[in-house]
């Protein structure tokens, strides 16, 4: 069942490159910002999302340097103890939400410069994903309740 949904994920997953380049090539009727935002962040989203998840299934868990079962951030489940790939792959699935918000409040209250907003806001968030990885492969948590 976990491989069935991993091709499943990975499915639903692959359809945001090509809708990702139908806005790119077809979506001039929105403002420049907004359109750059989602175009990001479904990139994003493939490539950290799918990255993350493609990572947690070769590690056939999402933990590193932790017991699975061990302490965890309450609502989220994340690792407390160890390092967590959960993170990155929320960060990367989440993508295609959060920059197409900022694009859109960019857009509605004409930020001069829009769009070069949008690159910095997407560069800041890849880099964020980027140090959750990094976090998570060093075996530190994103937030720790460890026992010392």
């Amino acid at each position: 069942m976990y491989a069935l949904m991993g091709v499943g994920a990975l499915s639903l997953n692959a359809t945001v490159l090509p809708l990702a380049w139908l806005m790119a090539r077809y979506g001039g009727a929105l403002p420049p910002a907004y359109r750059l935002a989602v175009v990001l962040g479904l990139i994003l989203t493939f490539v950290g999302g799918a990255g993350a998840g493609i990572a947690i299934s070769q590690h056939e868990g999402p933990t590193i340097g932790a017991l699975a079962g061990g302490a965890v951030l309450p609502l989220l489940g994340w690792s407390a103890t160890g390092g967590d790939l959960r993170v990155a792959h929320f960060l990367g699935v989440h993508a295609q939400q959060v920059l197409p918000v900022a694009g859109a409040l960019i857009a509605m209250w004409r930020i001069p410069l829009g769009r070069a907003v949008v690159w910095l806001m997407s560069a800041g968030y890849a880099a964020a994903i980027l140090y959750a990885f990094r976090l998570a492969y060093a075996a530190v948590p994103l937030v720790s309740l460890g026992t010392s």
